[in-house]
């Protein structure tokens, strides 16, 4: 059984002008249909839950609670619940959870940190969990050597990609062992990268497996000199390529990068103090586009601020003042206590310190030249700040559209903490959550119309629900599908875009 509500509505001229400045010049009639799962489920209070969706036609919401057993409830393409199954594996507070999805199945990997226990359940899309365990334990003896670092697991292709970073204190340097297994966790491929790295002066950002490559980004400090640093491996010919920049004496704040299939090439970005830096690199990591930086972006009190990146790779990238974090260990909480709501799982990049062994031989290509910037003095250090800026980027990463919320609204107001960045059919868009009073809340589409305008669509969903904003996920390229809480209960929502 399921309810289906379709909901038409007007957006109040007043209302859209006095919220967002520059999203559009009239008033549109918007079209939803939103479906929720009549059987909901009520639940001990979970520390977090996990949406896998498409397993085999069904949906699986996992809830984890400390120190008590995990659940995975079952969902069919009607979001009615089928079956609510017990998994007897307890789960401590700062426990690592990751989920692999596949066709037919999913891995759900465990791990307990700074332990050597490592846990792998392969779970159907009935519900039916088979441990693996016993066959990860092998592949960590002879991969990994029983270190005590969280595993980096997804899917590339038909095969499990599993990482682990190794950290040899004689040398100063970190092997990335990338490991590449069939669905019975036979190995592939195995390979080895190393790059030179200082425990107390640098931080490992991202690691990224492409597929034929390793892509890595770090920070570190060199004589007071700030460095960002991306390397590419190459995994089937060993070459390596190398590409720095230098930001002087000012910190690169929440650095990222995002990979392009279409084109194979890398989009870099941070903050700098209160500016944007951005830039493009193509496949041997040379500036395809040169650095752009964006000093305006945090003006008329903005403390937030969402970009759209170009056509060929869409996606909204989100950027804030401050949290530059510090060298060697990813920032804490980002594992099981987090309720998977962090944009980049860091805890995954950690790098095990205490297994130290020789090293292996690696080949490495020549250091990059360094190239040095200063974004300026326009540093917004406000605490009060509390506006949300939106941007569509041209090619060159340059602005091309910006509309600024005030959200000094305490009625209404749009929370930035939480949101949703996903593709359908080749369009992307950002979902928020909207705060009204009473406890009551609602979420906002943000997204490019037919006429290249930025656009805003709200999505009247229950307001009395709480919405886990970030495990939204798009299901058969035309809806998303995100789980919510009321009381102690726990339950789907579906919204087909039109």
């Amino acid at each position: 059984m399921r309810r289906k509500l379709l909901v038409i509505f007007f957006i109040g001229l007043a209302k859209i002008l006095s919220l967002i400045a520059g999203f559009g010049d009239g008033v549109k009639v918007y079209g939803q249909t939103i479906e929720y799962s009549r059987q909901n489920f009520r639940a001990p209070i979970a520390n977090a839950v996990r949406l896998v969706t498409g397993i085999a036609g069904k949906h699986h919401i996992l809830s984890f609670t400390s120190n008590k057993n995990v659940f995975v409830n079952v969902y069919n393409d009607a979001l009615q619940l089928l079956s609510r199954k017990e998994v007897a594996i307890r789960l401590h507070e700062n426990d690592d959870v990751n989920v692999v999805p596949f066709k037919s199945f999913y891995f759900l990997y465990i791990h307990q940190q700074r332990s050597s226990k490592h846990e792998l359940l392969k779970i159907d899309a009935e519900g039916n969990a088979t441990s693996f365990t016993g066959l990860l334990a092998p592949l960590i003896d002879s991969a990994f050597r029983k270190h005590t670092t969280t595993l980096q697991m997804e899917k590339i292709g038909n095969r499990l990609s599993i990482i682990g970073n190794l950290y040899y204190e004689d040398i100063e340097k970190v092997c990335s062992v990338v490991v590449e297994t069939d669905e019975q966790l036979n190995i592939v491929r195995l390979r080895e990268v190393f790059f030179q790295f200082k425990q107390r002066e640098e931080y490992l950002r991202q690691v990224v497996h492409t597929g034929n490559d390793l892509i890595i980004m770090k920070t570190s400090t060199d004589s007071g000199n700030h460095l960002l640093q991306v390397i590419k491996a190459n995994l089937n010919t060993g070459d390596i390529f190398f590409k720095a920049f230098s930001s002087g004496i000012n910190v690169y704040s929440n650095p990222a990068f995002s990979y392009v299939a279409v084109d194979s090439s890398i989009i870099i970005y941070s903050m700098v103090r209160s500016t944007v830096f951005i830039t493009k690199l193509n496949y041997a990591l040379k500036e395809k586009v040169p650095v752009t930086l964006l000093k305006n972006q945090f003006t008329k009190n903005t403390a937030f601020n969402f970009l759209l990146l170009p056509e060929q790779s869409p996606k909204w990238l989100r950027l804030f003042v401050g949290g530059a974090g510090g060298p060697g260990f990813s920032p804490p909480g980002t594992g099981f206590r987090a309720g998977f709501n962090s944009e980049f799982n860091n805890s995954r990049y950690n790098i095990d310190f205490r297994y130290l062994r020789d090293y292996g031989q690696s080949r490495q290509g020549a250091m990059g030249g360094v190239r040095t910037y200063f974004p300026g003095s326009n540093y917004n250090n406000s605490s009060a700040a509390s506006g949300i800026r939106f941007n569509v980027l041209h090619p060159d990463f340059t602005i091309s559209k910006d509309s600024v919320v005030a959200n000094d609204d305490s009625k209404y107001n749009i929370n930035p903490a939480a949101f949703a960045n996903v593709v359908v059919q080749g369009k992307s868009y950002l979902f928020l959550m909207q705060q009204f009073g009473n406890n009551r809340q609602g979420l906002l589409m943000v997204y490019m119309d037919s006429n290249g305008e930025l656009a805003t669509k709200e999505i009247r969903v229950y307001e009395k629900h709480e919405y886990l904003l970030q495990q939204l996920q798009v299901v058969n390229n035309k809806s998303v599908i995100l789980p919510y809480t009321y009381k102690r209960e726990l339950g789907l929502v579906r919204i087909t875009l039109q």
